[in-house]
């Protein structure tokens, strides 16, 4: 069995789709960070930026496949490393902790200045977490979902059927909620390699 974790752009596996149309049967789950479900998005006010920049082939992944999506209103909602957690990793000892916290520093700027976060949102480690502890995840539903590959304003939006009234088939998993504190618990443990399980034991 193969997962597929997405957390850029879809046309990777769309191109992996073309050169094997059997690509659904041999994958076991695709699990995906992008998209704009019950928010603004990112790169415009309808679209995520993994969805945006290449929307042609986030719409032949989501036909071909039952994805589990975690959207970047999720992230906004239980992603966020506060400003607290960005100073914890700025002091921590270590060539990780290092590397991240100049990385982390310079992010944090950009998200406080610029997008008014104060903080520094995780989308990508999220997804991978919700994968690999399912413990995090909250509620999820499962629905319609059409991605709009137009030009235009709605480029890379991507239309979620909450009320059934499209003949879509419902085969998108969203993930609705996520345990936000304990994914940061995980992420300053793992940045001064603590095993996360003791985090999830607690």
């Amino acid at each position: 069995e193969y997962t597929l974790l997405c957390i850029g752009p879809l046309t990777n596996v769309a191109l992996a789709l073309l050169r094997e149309p059997r690509l659904p049967e041999l994958v076991d789950e695709v699990w995906m960070m992008g998209g704009a479900v019950h928010c603004v998005g990112n790169v415009t006010p309808a679209a995520e930026y993994n969805v945006w920049v290449d929307p042609d082939a986030a719409k032949r992944v989501f036909d071909a496949f039952e994805v589990t999506l975690v959207d970047w209103g999720l992230s906004l909602r239980a992603s966020v490393l506060p400003a607290d957690g960005v100073e914890t990793v700025l002091n921590m000892e270590g060539a990780l902790a290092a590397v991240i916290g100049d990385m982390i520093e310079a992010v944090y700027e950009f998200t406080r200045t610029e997008q008014g976060i104060d903080g520094v949102p995780q989308p990508d480690s999220l997804t991978a977490a919700l994968l690999a502890y399912p413990e995090l995840r909250g509620a999820m539903s499962t629905r319609p979902v059409v991605v709009d590959e137009r030009e235009g304003l709605t480029r890379g939006y991507l239309s979620v059927d909450a009320d059934d009234v499209t003949d879509v088939p419902a085969r998108t998993r969203i993930v609705e909620s996520a345990d936000g504190d304990t994914f940061c618990e995980i992420v300053l443990s793992l940045l001064q390699d603590r095993a996360p399980d003791r985090v999830l034991a607690a």
